[in-house]
């Protein structure tokens, strides 16, 4: 079971899935990876497609961190599976999101999120109930709250108990919400 956080249970694996962008917060993702200065076991997945230019810029940033792999473009309709597999989300975009797919199809799938504390991420996210808020384009803000998820299974096992228990608002409960404000 990959959302096994207890200790030997193998590496806590952090996924990243979108565009590979600097808008969206990639680099800085791949900068904070490697400020962690954890013991735990753990990996970082990146999934999405980037143009040439910056994929090279990622890898140069990653250098040779064997911890960070980076899966290029997916097909829509493994998205489930790939988040089946990770322990825990990251969302970093550095510009407002309004309703980011990536945060609520982590949380439908019971895996908590770490995202910027701006625009529609921070309030799709509970910050310390099914994940955690980082200072936006700050990484080694992300860095401490990746490594606190690390270091503390407890509240790993917490924020996805927090994500399973997540309930996203469907269309029509919006539409109710919009009408009844």
């Amino acid at each position: 079971d990959p959302h096994n956080t207890e200790p030997g249970a193998g590496p806590v694996r952090v996924g990243y899935m979108g565009q590979v962008t600097h808008h969206k917060g990639t680099d800085l993702l791949i900068e904070a990876w490697r400020c962690i200065e954890s013991d735990q076991p753990r990996e970082l997945h990146v999934y999405g497609g980037s143009d040439e230019h910056f994929g090279k810029h990622l890898r140069q940033l990653a250098g040779d961190d064997g911890t960070i792999f980076f899966h290029g473009r997916f097909p829509h309709n493994q998205r489930e599976e790939i988040l089946q597999t990770l322990n825990l989300c990251v969302v970093p975009s550095t510009w407002y999101e309004n309703r980011p797919f990536a945060i609520a199809e982590a949380l439908d799938m019971g895996v908590p999120v770490i995202t910027a504390r701006l625009g529609g991420m921070e309030e799709m996210v509970r910050d310390g109930l099914d994940g955690l808020h980082f200072a936006p384009g700050n990484a080694q803000d992300l860095a401490n709250k990746i490594e606190m998820c690390l270091d503390d299974p407890a509240l790993l096992n917490r924020l996805t108990t927090g994500a399973r228990n997540h309930h996203s608002s469907t269309v029509d409960e919006e539409a109710q919400q919009l009408l009844a404000i």
